[in-house]
């Protein structure tokens, strides 16, 4: 009788490799899209544990979302939550995945995106003693969403200020925190005039913070247009006539100014805020004068990151967008009529990693349009209702304004 021999044990291949070593496939996961993720919590309940970990979902945000370096994946217009892909080749379906926020109850609006997250608010009816006490039929609640994993939570809002709240602005910095911050604008009762007052709210006590500070020259400042998160602070635009640029320092805890924009952009008096939003860890605005009214050529400004001066970044001339999409309508009775969606930097979604790209998205006639500054391509992004997608209405054409789109970074953080 022949001695049997132990087999040998067949060798292990490649994926059961990388699903033993927990290291590895860490560093494989930790790389990968937050919508991919998604996907492989299925395979198995490791991987679903891995995955749902707080450890690593706070690591993936931080490795993916650096402030430097990352760019969206696309654009929501505000109300009907349409999304627009900025690289439709790369996240072909990612539009289909990304769909209205209608497990959040109510009409909800997009105030703000910040990193991944989105501030949202709607209108919530009263009941009669409330009516009756405040003198109105409904009082605005506040949203905090991750589009990515559907997750939202309610604001809290003490209720010495839950019915004079005027607006909500958020701030999320995931390289230094998976917590959240809220600043609110609330107005001061019993005052001869409108009076407003800042307050703080941080995620990580769940508590507000009752700072009680004041806001100088109200009437020329109240941001009637939305923040922007920029360097662990919210600005708001520069007023009509250029006064005031001032931003909230969390650091600080207080209220700050940035310079004024050049007077020559203003055309001595004051132009159009075509823009002003945040990129990469830089500040960008752009002001249309109002003496060039058939112009497509405009300076994209930036902010120094000391906070000393507004510097020409970018000129654009989008003379070479109007001869690739001659068929839209840009000039309305002679005056030209484009709005800017968006200004991002980008590498390899457009490139290659090691060369940053500037696209400006414009809105032309109902069409969104991607410009590429530094090689002078241009591609067409999507058509695009208005009156569906929730933009101002503008007698003369229905484009949709910078303010009405935001900036979309898939994020797997779960608050």
């Amino acid at each position: 009788m022949k001695n049997s021999e132990p087999e040998e044990n067949p060798p292990l291949s490649s994926a059961e490799t990388v699903a033993d070593n927990l290291d590895l496939l860490n560093e494989l996961l930790l790389r990968l899209p937050a919508m991919s993720l998604l996907k492989f919590k299925c395979v198995s309940k490791q991987w679903l544990h891995f995955i749902s970990d707080p450890k690593f979902c706070t690591s993936h945000t931080r490795l993916r979302l650096n402030p430097s370096s990352a760019s969206p994946a696309g654009l929501f217009l505000d109300k009907q939550f349409s999304f627009i892909p900025l690289n439709p080749q790369k996240y072909d379906d990612l539009s289909k995945k990304i769909h209205a926020l209608d497990y959040m109850s109510g009409e909800i609006q997009i105030e703000q995106s910040c990193n991944g997250l989105l501030l949202c608010s709607s209108n919530e009816e009263l009941d009669f003693e409330s009516c009756i006490l405040n003198s109105c039929l409904y009082s605005k609640v506040y949203f905090i969403c991750n589009p990515t994993t559907k997750q939202f939570k309610r604001v809290k809002l003490p209720k010495e200020f839950e019915f004079s709240v005027r607006a909500v602005f958020l701030a999320f910095e995931p390289s230094k925190s998976p917590h959240y911050k809220l600043i609110s604008l609330n107005s001061i009762p019993h005052t001869r005039r409108l009076q407003l007052r800042i307050d703080m709210y941080s995620s990580e006590t769940d508590s507000w913070s009752l700072l009680g500070i004041n806001v100088p020259l109200v009437h020329d400042f109240f941001p009637r247009l939305r923040g922007v998160y920029y360097r662990n602070a919210v600005h708001w635009p520069p007023t009509r006539k250029f006064g005031n640029c001032l931003y909230f320092d969390f650091e600080s805890e207080s209220l700050k100014e940035m310079p004024k924009p050049p007077l020559y952009l203003a055309g001595a008096i004051g132009g159009e805020l075509y823009y002003f939003g945040e990129s990469r860890g830089h500040l960008h605005l752009v002001i249309g004068n109002p003496m060039e009214s058939i112009s497509l050529e405009f300076d994209v400004l930036e902010m120094d990151t000391d906070y000393s001066q507004w510097s020409v970044r970018y000129h654009v001339d989008l003379g070479s967008v109007k001869m690739a999409f001659p068929e839209l309508a840009w000039y309305v009775r002679g005056v030209v009529k484009f709005s800017i969606l968006s200004i991002v930097l980008c590498g390899d979604d457009y490139k290659n990693e090691e060369e940053e790209n500037a696209i400006v998205v414009i809105c032309v006639g109902g069409v969104v349009v991607a410009y590429n500054i530094c090689d002078g391509t241009s591609k067409k992004l999507c058509d695009c209702d208005v009156r569906k997608c929730g933009g101002r209405w503008d007698d003369d054409a229905e484009n949709l304004k910078w303010y009405d789109a935001f900036q979309y970074f898939d994020t797997f953080l779960r608050f």
